[in-house]
């Protein structure tokens, strides 16, 4: 049976490469990779994530269609004992922020004022102050959006709420509101690299 169905396989791509297409498209990630848990607690620092999919309310611009921009909401707190003790500084620009997609594939951050730089003078007031400012953290939780761009932008195209990743001859449609958010923060001198996933 194993050996039947590896040549349905290979039939299948075969056929493929006899059309011409130069892509196979392998649909969605396995179903057991679909999600992160979309908050998470380490010690007592507390995460949390969310991709807005109403984004021309907020901003007045959906920024994925209009210049390849994934905006992340991302909120932070501290969280149980010993909290009056703690000293953790948040800095967006040291943070080694990533957003990793279904795929696997990493997209860096882009500062927002490379952002607004793509956008008409109009759209960009609400870009500027929706970012995430950072500081030290309290129980009082730091709220903002930092931003992720498509790249290489060759590589990807958006199709409705889903974007399709290529990577050599193979794509797949990814959802964005099941990626995984990851940055570092520093807790008794020690960098720890933090993981929350992306909640609609």
């Amino acid at each position: 049976m194993k050996m039947h169905w590896m040549a349905l396989i290979g039939l299948s791509l075969a056929s493929c490469a006899s059309t011409g297409d130069e892509t196979y498209y392998l649909g969605g990630p396995p179903t057991e990779f679909l999600s992160y848990p979309a908050q998470n607690l380490e010690g007592i620092v507390y995460a949390k994530a969310k991709y807005p999919f109403n984004q021309e309310s907020i901003f007045d611009v959906d920024l994925l269609n209009a210049i390849g921009v994934i905006p992340v909401q991302l909120e932070v707190r501290l969280q149980g004992k010993a909290t009056d003790e703690a000293q953790i500084l948040l800095d967006p620009n040291r943070m080694n922020l990533r957003l990793y997609l279904q795929d696997g594939v990493a997209l860096p951050q882009v500062d927002v004022e490379e952002v607004v730089a793509e956008l008409s003078k109009s759209k960009r007031d609400k870009v500027l102050l929706s970012k995430f400012e950072g500081g030290l953290l309290t129980t009082e939780s730091i709220e903002g959006y930092v931003f992720f761009a498509m790249r290489p932008k060759d590589q990807f195209r958006v199709e409705g709420g889903q974007v399709v990743h290529a990577s050599g001859r193979v794509s797949r449609s990814l959802e964005i509101d099941r990626s995984l958010l990851a940055f570092n923060v520093t807790i008794d001198d020690l960098v720890r690299p933090f993981f929350v996933g992306i909640r609609p």
